[in-house]
């Protein structure tokens, strides 16, 4: 009896011990996992971290003073010889950008360079104006693949005939002298792979218009433009370009020799002529209506505008 008591007493602790290490298993069991996905959890975080850096350090920014060097060599020109250099970072279409624009010789040069990679999206580039130097002729000063052709010369070699070649060459094919020109402007401009002078001048009643070969002399092509008196009216009561010229720089205060890019138009507006005068001075443009028969002023404008190039 007592043998089988104490049988069936060391079966229940058995089975006791069973039970508490089945259980111990299963809890210890649901920790390894929640351990184990906990660790999964901060490798992912880690490696979502470690992906962001990545970003990060992807996106830095190649630097002004690159995206210049970048610019400068897809354009051939020496760091030497630009100037006028100026850097901005930008967002354009999504992404960062920087413009860089500068000058070298007689070109102006605008770059817009990929602020992370240091691509280039695009160039342009475009013909400037220098100065006149002494008789008339251009100094000028062209980079392009490094090399540099200077003292009056074009991109070819070809020696500049000077604007007042040009002008010369302007008067004689209109068959106007020197004396009967009223104003007269000349630059120096890039048109279809060939430098050409563009000449303006006014003589009578006629505004003439030039290009000429800037190396050869040629006449490109020529217009002029017949300003006709009212049928009313005689040429001779009109005041006069020069006149209606010295009453708008008087009245703005403006010498002659400050005053550039000069138009001037004879019109027919209610039933009277007038004069269309336009010019720049400093960094104002000056707009006038002149009545071409009393000389009276009939409005002006002024304008904070600088002249164009």
């Amino acid at each position: 009896m007592k043998r089988a008591v104490f049988l069936s007493l060391l079966i229940i602790l058995c089975l006791v011990a069973a039970c508490g290490c089945a259980g111990g298993s299963v809890e210890r069991g649901a920790l390894l996992l929640e351990t184990d996905h906990a660790a999964a959890s901060n490798g992912g975080g880690r490696a979502e971290e470690s992906r962001s850096m990545r970003t990060e350090v992807g996106e830095a920014m190649i630097g002004g003073e690159r995206a210049r060097e970048i610019a400068l060599k897809h354009a051939g020109v020496e760091e030497a010889a630009a100037t006028r250099m100026k850097v901005e970072t930008d967002r354009e279409k999504g992404r960062q950008i920087y413009g860089v624009e500068f000058t070298a010789g007689a070109k102006k040069y605008e770059y817009k360079i990929d602020a992370h990679t240091g691509e280039v999206i695009s160039f342009e580039q475009k013909a400037v104006q220098k100065a006149a130097v002494k008789g008339g002729a251009d100094t000028k000063k062209y980079a392009g693949g490094g090399a540099a052709v200077e003292k009056g010369t074009a991109g070819q070699g070809s020696a500049l005939i000077g604007k007042d070649a040009a002008l010369k060459v302007a008067l004689k094919h209109a068959g106007v002298s020197d004396s009967k020109v009223l104003w007269q402007e000349v630059e120096l401009d890039y048109e279809k792979g060939r430098q050409i002078y563009e000449v303006e001048f006014s003589a009578g009643e006629k505004k003439y218009e030039y290009d000429i070969d800037a190396c050869t002399g040629k006449v490109i092509s020529h217009e002029y433009k017949v300003k006709q008196a009212a049928p009313t009216e005689k040429v001779e009561s009109l005041i006069g370009e020069k006149a209606a010229w010295e009453i708008a720089l008087k009245h703005a205060g403006v010498a002659a020799s400050q005053a550039t890019r000069l138009e001037i138009e004879l019109d027919y507006e209610k039933g009277r002529r007038i004069y269309e005068l336009e010019f720049y001075a400093g960094e104002k443009e000056y707009e006038y209506e002149i009545d071409a028969g009393t000389g009276a002023i009939l409005s002006c404008g002024v304008e904070s505008r600088k002249a164009p190039r």
